[in-house]
């Protein structure tokens, strides 16, 4: 249950991992928004024809100030306004905010110094044939998730294939970036899967076929001396075919049940497949 908040409160709330919003049952609908690097802001949540709107008050003003702006808010939303929506398309965006600029960013602080120079020049490269012809010139904190899912649709749609999914991987790695840099709250990426299933890399071998594959592959296989406790060797390698292997086995059986000692030494010998 929401309770009242204080100054004394307020200040005493501290950040943690991820970022929170603390309602104010003194001003319903107005939240104390806490950053994990311990920032903190007011926003007025309301409702907009249906939909969920956040107004963030300008600077932090203190609680009987934010009390008083935050009814101001909900006074034009009762009049049928859209505070947040008239705060979006009056407001000069802020070079910072640009995803351009954010994405300049994220690869000279982050790629190049976490990732190798091939990754980086793959980021490059993603980045400035899809994502930053569409999102160039707007504010980060204006993309949403739809804005995401056109993006990997118009990939898939021109035949992009697996690029569709590097780049949505790549998208995802930006914004938890800028997470961490406190430039955005969340990622409108994160729910997004990839649209292009990937093929494995591994197949598993159907009945028969792995020893015959082994078989094979013994063809051009070393000899190689084993030795371990009779009873327990191990085949490591195959000579002439099975023929080698099928010898050594029963060779082991057979000390296993004279016991002739603990330890057996078994040489195959690629030639003419005998057992010494």
């Amino acid at each position: 249950m929401a309770k009242r908040l204080t100054q004394i409160a307020i200040s005493k709330i501290r950040p943690a991992a991820t970022r929170r919003e603390v309602p104010d049952a003194g001003k319903p609908g107005l939240y104390l928004v806490i950053q994990p690097s311990g920032k903190k802001s007011w926003a007025v949540r309301y409702r907009f024809r249906g939909q969920s709107r956040k107004y963030t008050l300008p600077g932090f003003p203190s609680l009987p100030l934010a009390h008083r702006q935050a009814q101001v808010v909900l006074d034009q939303v009762a009049e049928g306004l859209d505070p947040a929506a008239e705060k979006r398309m009056s407001a000069a965006p802020s070079s910072d905010d640009l995803f351009r600029n954010v994405a300049a960013n994220f690869i000279q602080r982050h790629v190049k110094q976490h990732n190798s120079k091939r990754y980086g020049r793959d980021v490059v490269t993603m980045l400035g044939k899809d994502v930053l012809p569409r999102w160039g010139d707007r504010r980060i904190q204006d993309i949403t998730k739809r804005d995401v899912l056109d993006l990997t649709h118009a990939i898939t749609e021109r035949g992009g294939g697996l690029s569709t999914n590097r780049t949505l991987s790549i998208v995802k790695k930006l914004f938890a970036w800028a997470i961490d840099q406190d430039i955005v709250a969340s990622s409108p990426a994160a729910a997004v899967r990839k649209p292009i299933k990937e093929p494995s890399r591994d197949r598993v071998l159907d009945d028969g076929e792995g020893d015959a594959q082994s078989c094979h592959a013994a063809d051009s296989g070393p000899s190689q001396i084993v030795e371990r406790p009779a009873g327990k060797v191990l085949i490591e390698g195959l000579i002439d075919g099975c023929l080698a292997s099928a010898v050594v086995a029963d060779r082991a059986d057979a000390a296993r049940r004279e016991d002739v000692r603990p330890m057996t030494r078994y040489v195959a010998d690629d030639s003419n497949s005998r057992i010494r």
